[in-house]
């Protein structure tokens, strides 16, 4: 999952939540990983509706 916002930016791996990359302050990057958290299966769901139909 690629996260921007401004000159910020982060690389995720939603599999895991694992961080590849970030530039994110870390107050900045909690708060992205908790909502990759909270809607994660949302996210799975349309990347395989968009990939696999």
């Amino acid at each position: 999952m690629h996260v921007l916002k401004g000159e910020e930016f982060a690389k995720i791996n939603l599999a895991n939540l694992e961080v590849v990359f970030s530039s994110f302050k870390n107050k900045d990057l909690a708060f992205v990983l908790e909502v990759l958290k909270e809607h994660k299966d949302e996210f799975i769901s349309a990347w395989e509706r968009y990939f696999n139909d």
